[in-house]
């Protein structure tokens, strides 16, 4: 895989906002799915470590709720 570039964190961080209003338990399953591998943990941690189109509080009560 190649590395994601701040732009690709910032379309997904908007996918995942608005996916959490959309459809919450759906993205709550998808977010433990990506959190399940190496690339898709550090995604997830660079997107929350800047808030990255705003799902920081989405990701985190997703691993929370775990």
């Amino acid at each position: 895989m190649t590395a994601a570039t701040n732009a690709h964190l910032i379309i997904i961080g908007e996918m995942i906002t608005a996916a959490a209003w959309e459809d919450p338990e759906r993205t709550f399953e998808n977010i433990l799915e990506m959190h399940s591998t190496p690339e898709g943990a550090e995604m997830l941690r660079l997107i929350v470590r800047d808030d990255l189109g705003g799902a920081a509080a989405a990701i985190a009560a997703s691993l929370m709720d775990a």
